[in-house]
């Protein structure tokens, strides 16, 4: 008994370290690329090195990931998969990004969940 007690205050404290991810919805101010959506979409296009071999797909890969109160893009996932390398490249993009301006609530900071769609075209 003696041994769990720490081990759940060690739980507890990582889990309140990380602090709270807001909906983008619920926040005063959604978090942002830097520059806003023009930017996002001039980052994609420059730094786009998607090959398509012999495969003809084209679509959306949905990603969520988390900006928190610092900027910092973590927890990125594949909401919507097209393919394996179309995945594989859209979590490369996302995660290259440079840092975000992050949501605002009640004039603080705050860390939020973000969706983003990339692109794949033939």
């Amino acid at each position: 008994m003696r041994l769990l007690l720490p081990l759940l205050f060690i739980a507890f404290m990582l889990t309140s370290c990380k602090g709270q991810v807001y909906s983008s919805k619920d926040v005063d101010r959604a978090a942002e690329f830097p520059g806003g959506n023009k930017n996002y979409a001039n980052y994609l296009e420059g730094n786009f090195s998607w090959v398509q071999s012999q495969l003809t797909i084209e679509g959306v890969v949905l990603i969520s990931f988390v900006v928190r109160s610092n900027g910092n893009i973590t927890d990125v996932k594949v909401v919507k998969s097209l393919c394996e390398t179309c995945d594989s490249e859209a979590i490369r993009l996302i995660k290259m990004m440079p840092d975000w301006t992050p949501a605002i609530l009640n004039n603080k900071k705050v860390s939020s969940q973000v969706v983003l769609p990339v692109n794949f075209r033939l």
